[in-house]
């Protein structure tokens, strides 16, 4: 009888253990959490298609859902970037300050230092400015530092070297009305 008793004993233990690994896997507790990047994609998608509002939302989705994936700094800097190109350079400069310490890429200090001269910090955005010049950016990038180098160097009352800055963002990019606007207002107050 004794040996019956531990039998069964053995047998509801080890019967026990695989029905709460079956339970684990039903319901996805694993030491790894599943990432969900296609939501991650979905709202670089909606960035790049100028759905800003849609893309910040998916994107704080994907932070909420995944706080321990690994492309967590990058949506972090895409939230910036839009709170950035909604002229929200305070909410901008929140996500920048979540980023990883000692790994900060040209298109962070790209968006801090046009923040700083949008905030009127001309001198500060400036100096982060002109080692992007030599950055490897994407064109849009590239003409938003020289044109936010000539706005800097506006606000610095230096308007040689603002024009310089601003006819370059528009060799970059010639559609690029605001670049133009500011070179055109800067002559006309000389």
């Amino acid at each position: 009888m004794q040996k019956l008793m531990a039998a069964l004993l053995v047998l509801l233990l080890v019967s026990s253990l695989s029905g709460l690994d079956a339970v684990k896997q039903a319901y996805g507790a694993s030491p790894e959490p599943l990432v969900r990047d296609g939501d991650f994609q979905r709202a670089v998608e909606l960035y790049h298609a100028d759905r800003l509002d849609d893309a910040l939302i998916g994107l704080r989705g994907f932070v909420i859902r995944n706080p321990n994936s690994p492309l967590l700094p990058q949506a972090y800097l895409f939230m910036a970037r839009i709170f950035h190109d909604q002229n929200r350079c305070q909410d901008a400069d929140l996500y920048l300050d979540r980023l990883p310490p000692g790994e900060a890429s040209a298109e962070e200090h790209l968006i801090r230092a046009s923040c700083l001269v949008l905030q009127g910090e001309a001198a500060e955005g400036v100096e982060m400015l002109l080692p992007l010049q030599e950055a490897s950016l994407d064109p849009r990038d590239r003409a938003l530092a020289f044109g936010r180098l000539g706005q800097g160097y506006a606000a610095l009352d230096q308007p040689l070297r603002a024009l310089l800055f601003y006819r370059q963002a528009l060799l970059i990019s010639p559609s690029s009305q605001p670049w133009m606007d500011l070179a055109q207002e800067l002559l006309r107050s000389r």
